[in-house]
């Protein structure tokens, strides 16, 4: 959402450079009172003694752009050709495959000649490299200079904020939408709506539980973009309201923070329950499952659980999972001195964990 709002804002801002270019421009009149003018006016008026450094200020800026429409003219013609090279090599692996006679012709990093595997650093002019160890060595030249020189000498500079990562991996990981979303909210938050739309097509109703009120409000401005009726408490006055429209068939989805999940309170009318993040509490992970699976539910229910790999979110499951599988081992507690931990929700971070988790 953050990206498509840069792109409206500057392609706002192009347009209205470009109206302002479309105004025409026009000399002081003798004797002309400019204070009577606007602002706006007063841009498009120039005076005798400003015309050679106006000449030459413009004159600069057109240099320079020209200059920059040249680069990016390069690049994209890189990046077209890169593009046909991609999709011949996929039509000749395609050949290989059916004859039988598979070759290796992966692209190769520009550095160190080697093939660039999955990821990959890429430049403002379109040359792909190694992210470790090449583009490490390529900033370490650059020092603390923020730009990066291409080693194929290409005469477009690289900003080291605008250095991209490549990725090539399937998209069967679990984060592919399985549906069309309206709206770009992220990764997570698109795999949960498509899934709660599909469940809605079941008749069925589901929980979403996240600890953040944060979270909270941006699945709800999801579920609202894609026309679906829920519930979300804010309070106590309003938890009872949401139980019972949720209860009653009004809506199919209730979304709640974990913190007031309501100890006791059953809700067997749902058979899905959605955890957004995972907790390090596996009481409080348990006590969210069981407001949907216990007794009086005779439905089979299922417990949607969304973590995104290659994050801390992993290690942080993973310690539930450990302290779950402690605590149902009752006959191998030890009894030992308890642990300074943070406070918290779902228990805090110890400082055993805090090592682990920053490793």
């Amino acid at each position: 959402a953050k990206a498509m709002w840069k792109i409206h804002f500057d392609l706002l801002s192009d347009y209205d450079e470009l109206n302002a270019c479309r105004s025409t421009m026009r000399l002081s009149r003798p004797k002309e009172d400019v204070s009577a003018l606007t602002e706006q006016e007063l841009n498009s008026v120039v005076f005798p003694n400003d015309i050679n450094t106006l000449s030459m200020e413009h004159t600069a800026k057109q240099t320079m752009a020209l200059g920059q429409l040249r680069r990016n003219k390069d690049t994209l013609r890189y990046l077209q050709n890169q593009s046909k090279e991609r999709k011949l090599l996929a039509v000749n692996r395609k050949k290989q495959k059916e004859c039988g006679t598979e070759i290796s012709d992966e692209p190769t990093c520009v550095v160190c000649l080697s093939p660039l595997g999955d990821e990959r650093a890429v430049l403002s002019c379109g040359h792909t490299f190694h992210y470790e160890p090449c583009l490490k060595m390529l900033m370490a030249r650059a020092r603390s200079g923020p730009y990066i020189s291409c080693p194929m000498r290409c005469s477009l500079r690289t900003m080291k904020n605008d250095i991209l990562i490549a990725v090539e991996k399937a998209r069967n990981d679990g984060s592919k939408k399985i549906r069309d979303v309206q709206g770009c909210w992220g990764t997570k938050v698109d795999r949960l709506i498509a899934d709660i739309l599909n469940i809605i097509e079941l008749g069925e109703r589901c929980i979403v539980f996240s600890q953040w009120d944060e979270m909270i409000h941006i699945i709800g401005c999801a579920l609202n973009a894609n026309s679906i009726a829920f519930e979300s408490p804010k309070g106590t006055k309003s938890f009872g309201d949401c139980v019972r429209k949720f209860r009653s068939g009004k809506c199919f989805v209730l979304v709640m923070n974990v913190k007031s999940g309501g100890e006791g309170l059953t809700l067997v009318e749902a058979t899905h329950v959605f955890m957004v993040e995972p907790l390090l509490h596996h009481g409080l992970d348990m006590q969210a499952i069981s407001r949907v699976h216990r007794i009086g539910q005779t439905r089979k229910t299922y417990v949607h659980r969304y973590i995104i790999q290659d994050t801390i979110e992993v290690k942080i499951d993973c310690v539930r999972l450990e302290r779950q599988e402690n605590n149902n081992n009752d006959s191998d507690l030890i009894v030992c001195q308890p642990e300074i931990c943070a406070g918290g929700i779902d228990g805090g971070f110890s400082a055993k964990d805090l090592q682990e988790f920053l490793k």
